[in-house]
């Protein structure tokens, strides 16, 4: 039987919540493979996993629950994922799909929350799309590393909550036409994608919050920024400089391309 009592104190409702709720994972090395395993721990049961990668050496410095014998054996990620789930669930139901999220977009589709931990500014734009079309809740985390002035290197993190309604990655100023046609013409030439672990740990651990609260509606009284930044180098977490461009409710939707509405609290 599942002892919740040290983390009661978040909300009553949270262990009927979590038995409840279906929630996907787009992604599941860097960022994802916190976010599952956070998930794992609090209680979480039901699981809809995509990644269509296999574990390699160059992950297991930052992908949890990964082993040398999973990266000799060239294990898909998505059974890495679901191995360490069962490891701390006694009856999860788990659908493990070996691909890219497309492939399994019926299973995400009956969702209540997602969390996308991609690399591309396409892959999340496509995925917003998805989820504003079945109105599902979206939390989207990575982290980008670049030159500072001074020649060193600047790490941050960031959370994006795309939630129905609310401000979407574009009116927020998180993503445009730029991003994505600079992305296009440099398609294939990315290269290697630098992570470090506990940043990856810091932002993924504020989206699982994220969920949590809104599942529960633990905070109750103040509403949470959609978009969260955290600076490596200060140490620092707070609402994103970009929020201050959101001036009215979201309108880059039309209605055509929104479902019904499948997401409600539970409080």
């Amino acid at each position: 039987m599942d002892d919740h009592s040290r983390q009661s104190f978040l909300n009553p409702q949270l262990d009927r919540a979590m038995k409840a709720c279906k929630v996907g994972v787009i992604g599941l090395s860097g960022g994802g493979s916190h976010i599952v395993t956070q998930l794992a721990h609090y209680g979480f049961d039901r699981y809809v996993l995509c990644d269509p990668k296999t574990t390699e050496r160059k992950h297991l410095h930052r992908m949890l629950g990964a082993t040398i014998a999973d990266a000799e054996a060239s294990a898909p990620k998505v059974e890495v994922m679901e191995r360490l789930i069962r490891g701390l669930r006694p009856h999860p139901e788990i659908q493990a799909f070996k691909g890219e999220w497309i492939s399994c977009a019926a299973a995400l589709k009956d969702c209540d929350v997602l969390f996308a931990a991609v690399d591309t500014v396409g892959a999340r734009r496509d995925i917003e799309q998805f989820a504003r079309k079945y109105a599902i809740a979206l939390i989207d985390v990575g982290m980008d590393v670049s030159r500072a002035n001074d020649g060193g290197y600047r790490v941050a993190g960031r959370v994006f909550a795309s939630l129905p309604g609310g401000p979407c990655m574009q009116c927020a100023g998180f993503i445009n036409n730029d991003m994505l046609a600079k992305e296009a013409a440099a398609y294939g030439m990315a290269g290697i994608r630098p992570q470090v672990v506990s940043v990856n740990g810091v932002v993924a651990s504020a989206a699982v919050l994220y969920a949590i609260d809104l599942l529960t509606g633990k905070t109750g009284k103040v509403a949470l920024p959609c978009f969260i930044t955290f600076d490596a180098g200060s140490m620092t977490m707070g609402p994103h400089p970009y929020l201050s461009v959101v001036t009215s409710p979201c309108e880059c939707f039309s209605s055509s391309e929104i479902g019904d509405a499948r997401f409600v609290p539970i409080g």
